[in-house]
């Protein structure tokens, strides 16, 4: 099952990102790759095997290497910018509880006192990830319903009531047949 979850956020995301046009600075790019060779050399550490050997064993420059996962930070790069556009379009916001419960939750998940994690983990950066959350939570949302599924409803009035799709999928609409 949760194979089959991470195959439908996949295609979720690839669609998100097909056909995105922006101007993405290389330094976000740059920031992502260095992410993940960093948690790639954490993993296999886990092994016993420090980065620079792996490279060596496999014949490889970190130049070569970096450049394996260039399209995947790319993509993540653009895939993080649509969601926070999405979180930014639907005015989603992290309340200080669930900030702390995300630390709480991070403490317990690598058995690191919470203040610890406090201390490596800025509370705006945390936030800023679990709006990005809630943005995913509502695409995946907006892939089970359509227009007509889902009405924002607004009171106009003492016997005036107007109702519109949600921006999310306003302007769209699903053909059956």
């Amino acid at each position: 099952a949760q194979n089959a979850d991470n195959a439908f956020m996949e295609k979720i995301m690839d669609q998100l990102v097909e056909g995105m046009e922006a101007d993405i600075p290389d330094a976000m790019i740059e920031a992502r790759l260095d992410a993940i060779v960093e948690d790639f050399g954490y993993r296999i550490a886990m092994q016993g095997m420090d980065l620079e050997s792996y490279l060596k064993m496999s014949g490889m420059e970190m130049r070569q290497f970096r450049g394996m996962f260039l399209p995947q930070a790319e993509k993540q790069v653009k895939v993080r910018l649509v969601l926070e556009k999405i979180a930014k379009l639907e005015k989603l916001s992290a309340l200080k509880q669930d900030i702390e419960a995300e630390y709480k939750r991070i403490s317990e998940a690598y058995n690191v006192p919470v203040d610890q994690v406090k201390a490596m983990v800025d509370a705006k950066d945390l936030g800023e990830d679990l709006k990005v959350k809630a943005a995913i939570e509502l695409v995946k949302r907006g892939h089970r319903i359509i227009a007509d599924d889902a009405v924002e409803i607004i009171k106009e009035g003492a016997y005036r009531l107007s109702g519109s799709a949600p921006e999310l999928i306003r302007h769209y609409i699903e053909l059956r047949g």
